[in-house]
């Protein structure tokens, strides 16, 4: 079937010989924002993907987001890997995996940060104080435990506050 080019709003991304861009639902590579979305693909009914790129507000997000996403599309195989690779702008960097062990509630509404946690912070000793929720205190609860996407914004008792996560070797 030879080597297939779908056409987006800006540029054109190649397809591998191997997947020649296949999906029988809707796809959509925006190359402005680099978002990608396959509603349904040959292989499956539904498909979806989240990538994590940083803090919204932070410029870096937008060149993590896109070589993120063009990474993503050579590893599988939907783009040619040479294009993808020559249109990054950041080096790679040693990845790590954090395994998401436990998520955490509001159980009050007063529920209040004891430090300013951005999140991907790594917290060395367990049982380490890091909020106090009404009359509890929250710990961590292992050694190196990672906060994960902790709120910083307005929230009610039942939201999640944070997800304790461990780097996995």
């Amino acid at each position: 079937a030879g080597s297939a080019r779908r056409r987006t709003s800006s540029s054109s991304l190649p397809c591998s010989r191997n997947s020649a861009c296949a999906t029988s639902g809707p796809s959509t590579v925006t190359t402005s924002t680099l978002s990608v979305n396959v509603a349904t693909s040959i292989y499956a009914k539904a498909v979806a993907a989240l990538l994590e790129a940083g803090q919204h507000w932070e410029r870096k997000s937008e060149a993590v987001a896109r070589d993120a996403s063009l990474r993503f599309l050579a590893y599988t195989g939907l783009i040619d890997r040479d294009w993808a690779l020559s249109r990054c702008s950041l080096a790679p960097e040693q990845q790590r995996v954090i395994q998401v062990t436990e998520a955490v509630i509001a159980k009050t509404k007063s529920f209040q940060w004891l430090a300013d946690y951005q999140g991907l912070e790594v917290i060395e000793h367990a049982g380490t104080a890091i909020a106090q929720d009404g009359d509890a205190c929250l710990r961590t609860p292992y050694d190196d435990c990672v906060l994960v996407m902790p709120t910083r914004a307005r929230f009610t008792v039942g939201n999640t506050m944070l997800r304790f996560g461990r780097i996995e070797s």
